[in-house]
């Protein structure tokens, strides 16, 4: 595994973990991370993170139909 080098790697990393964690706990310990980092960040690069995590997610979705 690659080791992660910056916010938005962490930052992305942790919001694709909520979608994907195998237990409820697992996506709010994710999701919380995540909050943390985002506020370690500049609002500008939070969106831009969330809106690319959130566009892998919808080509992932619509290749499984």
């Amino acid at each position: 595994m690659n080791e992660i080098k910056s916010h938005p790697e962490a930052l992305a990393s942790c919001l694709a973990l909520c979608v994907v964690a195998s237990t409820d706990q697992r996506a709010t310990d994710a999701q919380e991370l995540a909050e943390a980092i985002a506020a370690q960040m500049p609002d500008d690069i939070v969106a831009a993170v969330m809106i690319a995590v959130d566009s892998t997610f919808k080509v992932v979705r619509s290749m499984e139909e």
